[in-house]
């Protein structure tokens, strides 16, 4: 096989498919089935011709994968280390194995050393026996083909770190959805690297990649404050939504999944990959069925009848700032639940559907706010839809910033209010004695701030006549910190202010 037949089986790489549906326009398959299918009829001339059928039958198998999901990109590294040891001769291939792993061994061990060990708790992270011994099955079944490959003593040493390293991975919380597509994709790894599909040069490519992508994928990192490193890491930071652990716990989700046969997602809040495939997966657990994620779900919404058979889980409010919406609540439900703006239409009339928390409940979209009310920004408060971006997530008192500018959109009271009061906390240390930010008013630059107390910090705007129905209020922060680097704890976010409460005057 040649390389540029290496390159071009790079095509099947799940990695390729994740990076084209994050930048495509259009989130969708049809434009790679294309590409994959030319990409088969390139590869069929290196398939030797009595094995044409265990290339159809792996060909068929990732398309199952994906399908099922695009989180398999932990593929990418088998593909590039394909390419790095193509044609070359056997003799030194061994050489360049053991170099090439301990160059990538030590550079991963380098990028932890910033991390505290003192604070790995493995209690936290153990599953239970049944989860094991379910894993261990599925990994049996799904690994079975490599079982019929002769490895050398080196390759061997190299796959058992591998299924180890998985192993532990496992243990530190990936749940089904994932072990299925991770032993789904090894089947078909397996598969063309067996020599079983193609000519021998390419069944020379060692089974140590497994270590490789076990720490790529994700270095184990249990720790406070950290998501882990590695791919994971990387994607855990830039779309937050979901966390490893299910967070569909309230049974609100079970029961709406019997009262209701399809459920729309609004794909601004809910659905950037890789969150949508898990939220597919975690809602299907659950029950529901006919699962669509919409692009501009709030600007369609309006109120449904009460034997409407369609549950909504809708953007934030901050993602279309000119919505107003207010179901009949002795009709309708909207709530947030478990993080998710849910719209559940005739829930209150449903005989046999549970009655939710009134702390849950959301009387409209966005919250009516009234002069000299209090709109609090902990979690699960009206005032956590007005978050814009560079903000954590909420806590018990209220919301730190994250970021070095960090947004609010407001809805502008019924009456007119001609000021607004914001209550707001500092990260103040003897090492970080201030925090100073900048204003601004839809645009407009409202003063300089100079913040010297851990609480209770009030600054005052005065409000202007505009037409926009809604005030957009930045924070621009020039000294934000870590508490870890000042001390204060093992916290790694880069912190400045606590939105905690704001009113109308």
């Amino acid at each position: 096989m040649k390389k540029s037949q290496f390159f071009l089986f790079m095509l099947f790489s799940p990695a390729f498919i994740f990076g084209w549906l994050i930048y495509s326009p259009r989130l969708d398959f049809q434009p790679y089935l294309v590409i994959l299918a030319l990409a088969a009829l390139g590869f069929l001339g290196s398939v030797r011709r009595q094995d044409i059928w265990y290339f159809l039958f792996a060909l068929f198998i990732y398309g199952v994968i994906t399908q099922l999901s695009i989180l398999s990109i932990f593929a990418l590294p088998f593909f590039l280390y394909a390419v790095w040891c193509s044609e070359r001769p056997a003799s030194k291939l061994i050489t360049r194995i053991i170099s090439a792993s301990s160059l990538i061994a030590i550079a991963l061990l380098s990028a932890t050393l910033k991390i505290q060990w003192g604070d790995f708790h493995i209690a936290r992270y153990i599953q239970s026996a049944q989860f094991y011994a379910g894993f261990m099955l599925l990994l049996i079944l799904s690994l079975s083909p490599l079982f019929f490959i002769r490895l050398k003593s080196y390759q061997g040493l190299f796959y058992g770190l591998g299924l180890f390293s998985i192993f532990i991975l496992i243990g530190f919380g990936f749940d089904w959805g994932y072990c299925i597509h991770l032993y789904i994709s090894l089947l078909f790894i397996s598969l063309i690297f067996s020599g079983i599909s193609f000519t021998p040069a390419v069944s020379k490519i060692s089974p140590f990649l497994v270590v490789l992508f076990a720490l790529l994928w994700n270095i184990p990192a249990p720790f406070v404050g950290l998501p882990g490193l590695g791919v994971y890491g990387v994607i855990y930071k830039h779309y937050p939504v979901l966390r490893m652990e299910d967070p569909l716990k309230h049974p609100f989700w079970r029961e709406a999944a019997e009262r209701y046969s399809n459920i729309q997602i609004g794909r601004l809040r809910n659905a950037l990959p890789p969150d949508s495939d898990k939220l597919r997966f975690l809602l299907g657990r659950v029950g529901m069925q006919n699962i669509t994620f919409v692009d501009s779900l709030n600007l369609d919404l309006k109120p449904e009848a009460p034997n409407s058979n369609t549950l909504y889980l809708l953007d934030d409010w901050r993602f279309s700032p000119s919505l107003r919406f207010a179901p009949d609540t002795s009709v309708d439900l909207m709530a947030r639940i478990d993080g998710y703006l849910v719209y559940a239409p005739g829930w209150k009339v449903c005989k046999d559907c549970r009655e939710i928390a009134k702390d849950l409940q959301i009387d409209s979209l966005p919250p009516r706010p009234t002069n000299n009310d209090l709109i609090s920004f902990a979690d699960g408060q009206s005032g956590v839809q007005l978050l814009g971006e560079g903000w954590s997530k909420s806590e018990s008192w209220g919301t730190w910033s994250d970021r070095k500018i960090a947004t609010l959109l407001v809805p502008k009271p019924d009456r007119g209010a001609k000021k607004l009061i914001l209550n707001l906390r500092a990260l103040i240390s003897p090492k970080h004695t201030n925090q100073v930010v900048r204003v601004l008013l839809d645009g407009k630059s409202m003063g300089r701030f100079t913040l010297d107390k851990g609480e209770m910090n009030l600054i005052t705007l005065d409000l202007a006549s505009t037409q926009s129905s809604f005030y957009k209020i930045e924070f621009d922060l020039e000294n934000p910190a870590r508490p870890a680097d000042l001390g204060m704890s093992k916290d790694q976010r880069l912190l400045g202010i606590g939105l905690v409460s704001l009113r109308f005057e």
